[in-house]
């Protein structure tokens, strides 16, 4: 009988769907914001790396705010932001010009990060307020 063996993997399969079949991650929701300056960031990105090591959390930055899941305890800040400072000419006759796109957020806040913030049950938002020069070095050409 085919029936028998393919309704027992069919039960097991609901029975560990229902169930799970592992521990549930450890990690904390959080939210907040990050302006640069004291813009907003329109599109950027947060990372969070765990002092403790473990598995490093991230998040797409829109209008500012973010929401994520980060592993308790002191974490390392790391903040991007890749913002479009106008176009160029294509190279290329009839083809679209090119935006300039620059990592404005200098290393102090990413690759050299200096943000360290601890999170546990009661310490769950993040307000960054990033000030300093731009960074104008890392440009990024892309096609949209």
């Amino acid at each position: 009988m085919l029936t028998h063996p393919i309704m027992t993997l069919l039960a097991l399969f609901v029975s560990m769907s229902l169930v799970g079949c592992g521990a549930r991650d450890n990690k904390l929701s959080v939210s907040g914001s990050v302006t640069w300056n004291g813009q907003q960031i329109e599109d950027g990105y947060i990372q969070f790396y765990p002092r403790s090591g473990g598995n490093p959390s991230a998040a797409q930055v829109m209008e500012g705010h973010f929401q994520t899941r980060v592993t308790p305890g002191e974490n390392i800040i790391q903040v991007t932001w890749n913002k479009k400072l106008g176009e160029e000419p294509s190279s290329v006759p009839g083809m679209p010009a090119v935006p300039i796109i620059v990592q404005v957020i200098p290393a102090q806040y990413n690759l050299q990060s200096e943000l360290v913030q601890t999170f546990d049950k009661d310490n769950r938002t993040v307000e960054l307020a990033l000030t300093g020069e731009e960074n104008k070095q890392t440009k990024i050409n892309r096609r949209k």
